[in-house]
């Protein structure tokens, strides 16, 4: 009883740890749900703002057409390129690119790690990128952000967000990319790493591991859940699922994973269970050793006289079947101290001188009856008399 309210208690122990465990993880990864749907939103909010800089609308109201007022350049586009540089100050150091496209693909102003582009520079068609038709399906006001792809012009792994923008007639996009990995959550001493999974594919898009990034969280695409805890690998992982929408094509699982608390260690239990056990153990030990020599007095008291401390006739019952087994021959050997000392003709006294005789053979088995270690009493409980040799008369006194 004592080791399984021992394994019971250990077992809760080991219980209580996973599910604190799940509750730190549960809170971290609500931070970053949080964080990543903040941005989404901010990223909304900031593009409609920045679209609405009359810089934009004042470009297509300016007489002329795209490409002359794009080689003039001059304040007009000098506007254009402030109010895209300006979403630096909303994401700093986050805005890779921003441009401003005509509807017709050809890019009218962009800017680069805060860097605006020349005339020359600029792309003339923009049209085969993925942002670029979903956006301009959009009324003005709605936002479109794009799955994860590669710029072109930071070379980094990029979602972008772009809105329409409409004046005089003419129709075109603000747009502007964040580089993936400043999602990236630094790596915390206790190892709990954030991770951010593509849901329809399986890949790693961001990971707290700078190098060496767990692949196994790529299974989490077949769980095909919104959210909870499980264990892959040595790893127990929080997750929950962002799922695309109509303006968001990003489907993510988003997940917090740390070492499992029964993982790549020996301690099963706590330090608490493990010295009950070691506490029950002794216990045991001390009963089983208690027990065993009480074992060993109940049986010698069983065997011995308890006056004389002698072996009783149960004891030499053992010994002479003992002696017996197997059908091999045996003798017993009994001997009456009283009368040796009192009789030169005492059984016992004749049975040792024809013992110690060469030419004497074995004498017939006598009746005996094994010595209990106490005096041998009359029946009226006075010290019996020897009997005086035969033959003999009885002494006076």
């Amino acid at each position: 009883m004592l080791l399984f309210s021992v394994a019971l208690n250990a077992i809760g122990e080991r219980d209580r740890e996973v599910k604190a465990q799940d509750d730190r993880l549960g809170v971290t990864l609500s931070q970053q749900v949080d964080a990543v749907a903040g941005y989404f939103e901010q990223a909304r909010m900031a593009d409609l703002l920045v679209a609405r800089n009359p810089a934009f609308t004042d470009f297509y109201r300016t007489p002329g057409t795209t490409r002359q007022k794009i080689a003039v350049g001059g304040a007009l586009t000098r506007r254009v390129n402030d109010a895209l540089a300006s979403l630096e100050q909303v994401f700093p150091g986050r805005v890779g690119e921003a441009c401003f496209v005509n509807a017709d693909g050809a890019e009218i102003a962009r800017v680069v790690n805060g860097m605006a582009a020349t005339s020359a520079q600029l792309s003339k068609d923009e049209s085969a990128n993925a942002f670029f038709a979903p956006t301009l399906a959009l009324e003005p006001g709605r936002v479109y952000q794009a799955k994860k792809y590669v710029s072109e012009d930071t070379h980094d792994e990029v979602v972008s967000n772009s809105t329409v923008v409409t004046a005089a007639g003419h129709r075109g996009l603000v747009h502007f990319e964040i580089a993936l990995a400043s999602f990236r959550m630094p790596q915390t001493v206790s190892g709990t790493t954030a991770t951010i999974v593509d849901a329809d594919s399986g890949q790693i898009l961001v990971d707290s591991r700078a190098a060496d990034t767990d692949h196994a969280l790529a299974g989490l695409v077949a769980v095909r859940s919104s959210g909870g805890v499980t264990t892959i690998g040595s790893r127990r992982v929080a997750y929950r699922r962002l799922t695309a929408t109509a303006t968001n094509a990003n489907s993510w699982y988003l997940t917090v994973s740390a070492p499992a608390v029964t993982a790549g260690r020996s301690r099963g239990f706590g330090v608490g269970p493990l010295l009950l056990v070691l506490v029950a153990l002794l216990t045991i030990l001390a009963a089983a050793a208690s027990g065993w020599n009480q074992w060993r007095r109940s049986r010698y008291a069983a065997l011995h006289d308890n006056l004389t401390g002698l072996a009783n006739s149960a004891l030499l019952s053992q010994h002479v079947a003992a002696a017996l087994h197997g059908g091999h021959p045996a003798a017993v050997l009994a001997i009456d101290l009283e009368l040796w000392t009192t009789t030169e003709n005492s059984p016992c006294r004749k049975l040792l001188t024809c013992l110690a005789s060469t030419g004497c053979g074995f004498p017939p088995r006598p009746r005996t009856r094994p010595r209990n270690g106490a005096t041998p009493q009359s029946p009226t409980g006075r010290r019996a008399r020897p009997s005086p040799p035969s033959g003999g008369s009885s002494g006076s006194g």
